[in-house]
């Protein structure tokens, strides 16, 4: 029983990603969050005008408080339903817990990555504060060096 390949046309694909690229005008220019299109209404809110470091850290807190996804939900209602429920839950419990240990897992995993990455733009942000403000001081060095130079000539 060999299964048919079904062919793709590549070609067909790219023409397409092409005339999308054309219709929307983007050039091979480094785009800006807020110039990306995104459909629904929710990544629109998501994307701003610019990349906000305290944004990013927020929303990795609010990941952190979120990560663990509970197993089994309260039950409640009718006895006999309840009752019926707490069978069914039983019987699954082997196939359940697993699935919910590993998205757990995986949640905490994705939830420390992004600290990392939160971790490496603070990291690099307080380093370009401090070349910056070492330049500042050398330029006001300079100015204040050219400035006494052009007092004592007057």
């Amino acid at each position: 029983m060999a299964e048919e390949m079904i062919k793709i046309d590549i070609e067909a694909i790219m023409a397409d990603i092409r005339k999308n690229i054309e219709e929307r005008g983007y050039e091979e220019t480094d785009l800006k969050f807020a110039e990306v299109e995104v459909q629904g209404k929710e990544g629109t809110l998501l994307l701003g005008e610019m990349f906000q470091i305290d944004e990013l850290s927020s929303w990795i807190v609010k990941m952190d408080d979120v990560k663990n996804v509970a197993c089994w939900r309260p039950l409640g209602g009718n006895p006999v339903k309840t009752f019926i429920k707490k069978v069914i839950r039983k019987c699954i419990k082997w196939y359940v817990e697993p699935i919910v240990e590993d998205q757990n897992r995986y949640n905490h995993y994705t939830v420390c990555a992004m600290a990392q990455v939160f971790s490496k733009f603070a990291e690099n942000q307080d380093a370009r504060i401090k070349e910056l403000e070492e330049q500042v001081e050398r330029l006001s060095k300079t100015c204040g060096q050219q400035l006494t130079e052009q007092s004592k000539e007057n």
